[in-house]
């Protein structure tokens, strides 16, 4: 069998290979913070991720100027703009390094105006607004009732908004109201 003669050269590299693995797994226990920051490094160039892109789609609605915010995202840029050419009444309102932004205006009340409804105070008047006392919308009806002749709880009452489900749960709370009128 021959005998194989390693050169000098050989002995030197495999030294200093050696010195940095032991350096670099001891600077490993020492400073896990340092092994991270090499690790996100070092994944970042060899796995590259591709970025979710966000659409966020701004409803504003015209008759309760109320607004509603919903947000999609895309695997890619290609896809969000796809998705946005097919609704050309969408208004481009803001772009950022992952996020589009787009707006349209409906001519319509938002859904808590078109099925919620409460009493309330405007101008020292009764009123019934569209929407819900934590979001309210268009006044529809003032009532001819001065609010200052009502006793205080009831104007605080009013002043929180007092909801009703139908027709004849608003009546009746008109009918209470006026009962309570001080003289």
């Amino acid at each position: 069998m021959k005998k194989i003669k390693l050169k000098p050269i050989f002995w030197i590299r495999l030294g200093v290979i050696t010195l940095i693995v032991g350096v670099t797994i001891g600077i490993g226990y020492r400073y896990p913070e340092v092994t991270r920051e090499i690790q996100k490094i070092f994944s970042a160039v060899s796995i590259q991720q591709s970025e979710l892109w966000t659409l966020e789609k701004i409803t504003v609605f015209k008759k309760c100027r109320h607004q509603t915010v919903e947000q999609s995202t895309f695997a890619s840029i290609k896809a969000l703009k796809d998705f946005v050419m097919k609704h050309p009444q969408w208004e481009t309102v803001g772009s950022g390094p992952t996020k589009f932004q787009t707006k349209i205006e409906v001519h319509d009340f938002c859904s808590d105006c078109q099925q919620y409804q409460f009493l309330g105070i405007k101008s020292g008047k009764v009123v019934i607004m569209r929407g819900t006392p934590a979001k309210p919308g268009p006044v529809i009806q003032a009532i001819s009732m001065d609010v200052q002749l009502l006793p205080e709880a009831e104007r605080e009452d009013l002043q929180r908004g007092i909801p009703f489900k139908d027709e004849k749960e608003k009546l009746q709370l008109i009918e209470g109201l006026n009962g309570l009128i001080l003289n």
